[in-house]
């Protein structure tokens, strides 16, 4: 009986310093994290103003475009001189140069401003999640949407938006 009641004991001693040993947690939505921040919104206005400033500079270039392929089709372009045709050839060729190069660049700074913006915006969150994790003494903090059923209480999404926001 005292065999008995001594192994009773121990897994009893055990199963408790399993649940001692257990891990707290907390779950943020980090799409929504995502979408209130105010960073990522500033950077995705930076790059819709430069693709507004850019297609106004090609609309006005498919405009300078129209008007030479008006002009080398009109009954005058068959009185030009050579030098003239090829002034207006080389003309031609320097707006789609200059298209093409607007385009190209456009790509550069919005590839530039997303891998700025991602690495700023990595650097915010996990130091925002370890001051979260710190302040409500949890183990782990996860994505909201890689937890199948949690407590709403464990739900740290507007405090983690909050600091985020506030880190500079």
């Amino acid at each position: 009986m005292k065999k008995v009641l001594f192994g009773l004991g121990l897994m009893g001693t055990v199963a408790l310093t399993s649940v001692a040993h257990a891990f707290t947690y907390a779950v943020v939505d980090m799409d929504l994290v995502a979408e209130k921040n105010t960073y990522l919104t500033q950077q995705n206005q930076v790059i819709e103003k430069n693709k507004e400033t850019v297609s106004a500079r090609l609309k006005q270039i498919e405009g300078e475009l129209k008007n030479l392929e008006a002009t080398a089709a009109s009954p005058q372009a068959a009185n030009m001189k050579e030098a003239d045709r090829q002034k207006l050839q080389s003309q031609y060729t320097a707006k789609q140069t200059e298209a093409q190069n607007a385009v190209a660049n456009l790509q550069k700074s919005i590839q530039q401003t997303t891998v700025n913006a991602h690495s700023v915006w990595t650097k915010r969150v996990a130091q925002a999640g370890e001051q979260l994790r710190r302040e409500h003494k949890v183990d782990v903090i996860l994505d909201k949407k890689t937890v199948v059923s949690f407590d709403p209480k464990y739900d740290l999404t507007d405090k983690m938006t909050q600091l985020v926001n506030a880190i500079k």
